[in-house]
């Protein structure tokens, strides 16, 4: 190996070291938020307003369940990531979110952990985060602040 490319290797090293120090001490989870079809053509030609909508419907969703006592009662660490198209380059708009197993309660004395295989129920999930999308839009229509259906 010649002293470049250990130069380098030694950097790309010390990086992903740095970046693991900053990893919380738990396991993680990996919870997909997707619009349904129907939305996509108002997505398409609406990105900004809806994708904003999208990431506010799916981080309230997780933080609100999160907070209550009845799943964790703690406040969820989430690193979301929107992804427009599918590998067939499909629109296809959803949010990947890597969500801490578990949290910090309210007056931050406690990190509650959740089991390593349940998170929060799926059902409940996907309700409350159909119930936020739609209320969002609705919102959005009647302070006038939605763009059109027909875009720009």
């Amino acid at each position: 190996m010649d002293v470049r490319t250990v130069q380098v290797s030694l950097a790309q090293a010390r990086w992903v070291a740095k970046r693991m120090a900053r990893i919380l001490p738990t396991h993680y989870f990996h919870v997909v938020f997707t619009l349904p079809a129907p939305w996509r053509a108002l997505a398409r030609r609406n990105r900004r307003p809806v994708f904003s909508m999208l990431f506010a419907a799916a981080s309230e969703t997780l933080l609100e369940l999160g907070r209550d006592p009845k799943w964790l009662g703690a406040e969820l660490g989430i690193t979301a990531v929107l992804h427009t198209w599918t590998r067939e380059l499909v629109f296809h708009p959803h949010l990947h979110c890597i969500v801490t197993g578990g949290g910090l309660t309210d007056d931050a004395s406690e990190w509650r952990k959740c089991k390593r295989d349940f998170l929060l129920p799926v059902h409940v999930l996907g309700a409350l985060f159909r119930g936020k999308m739609l209320a969002k839009l609705r919102r959005a229509i009647d302070d006038g602040s939605w763009i059109s259906v027909r875009g720009r």
